[in-house]
């Protein structure tokens, strides 16, 4: 029995000599999902090479960090890291495929909702602000609800440069945009423009105005000048009157 006391004692010891853990927090989860996102895209990209088949190639590590993540921001719901912990969540969950994809909409949709519920005005939003705007044209009525709320409970400018841009470029371009939102669009870029001109919102939006004087249906397109595939120069208007179609392409 004294061995026994003597025994657990000496463990009580041991334990309170051990360095006690640091806490984890969102700097650190975020420097380790880097590293392990790193090493993962390098393990992918040997697999492909190796031919293995699309369904065996390694997992995401991104799995294996969002119980981290929830945990970190289940600790506080009102810190601006829980905020941001909740802000990674959102822009990396996933499903593993396309049917928990689906299951995981509506988780998303109440997770944005807690996300704006408690830290609509910071800016550490301007991120999720930046994809909602330039991909307003693909989800058109959700974005347009979250640019709305933004633009009038967040103040920070890292975060308004883009809810003028998305707001703007809804009433500019969506054929459900009525004379009103079309002329309260222009007003939006125009404010981005003179009051944000350096910001990267302003830049992407630089030519909006332009196409939305002069590339509307029925207009005469702007003149250019190119050469063809022998080098010859020509211009647009060489073409006047007859069909012509103009294809853009690049790589991006």
């Amino acid at each position: 029995m004294q061995v026994h006391r003597f025994a657990l004692l000496l463990l009580c010891a041991s334990a309170m000599l051990l360095p006690a853990q640091a806490p984890e927090t969102l700097d650190v989860l975020n420097t380790e999902y880097t590293k392990a996102q790193a090493t993962w895209m390098e393990a992918v990209t040997a697999a492909r090479k190796a031919g293995t088949a699309r369904e065996a190639l390694p997992a995401s590590p991104v799995f294996d960090f969002l119980p981290r993540f929830r945990a970190l921001a289940e600790k506080a719901p009102a810190s601006e890291e829980s905020g941001r912990a909740l802000l990674w969540i959102y822009q990396n969950e996933r499903g593993r495929d396309a049917a928990e994809n689906q299951k995981l909409a509506a988780a998303k949709e109440a997770l944005l909702n807690q996300l704006l519920d408690n830290h609509a005005g910071a800016a550490f939003l301007a991120p999720l602000a930046r994809t909602l705007a330039r991909t307003i044209s693909y989800g058109e009525e959700p974005n347009l609800r979250i640019l709305k709320l933004l633009a009038a409970k967040n103040q920070t400018a890292q975060v308004r440069t883009w809810v003028l841009f998305g707001l703007g470029a809804w009433g500019l371009e969506s054929e459900k945009a009525s004379p009103e939102e079309k002329a309260e669009g222009r007003r939006l870029i125009e404010e981005l423009i003179a009051q944000h001109p350096d910001s990267e919102a302003a830049k992407a939006s630089s030519g909006m105005l332009f196409a939305a004087d002069h590339l509307k249906l029925g207009d005469t397109p702007p003149d250019f000048e190119t050469t063809d595939v022998d080098g010859v120069a020509f211009k647009l208007s060489d073409y006047r009157g007859k069909v012509v179609v103009l294809d853009f392409w690049g790589f991006w």
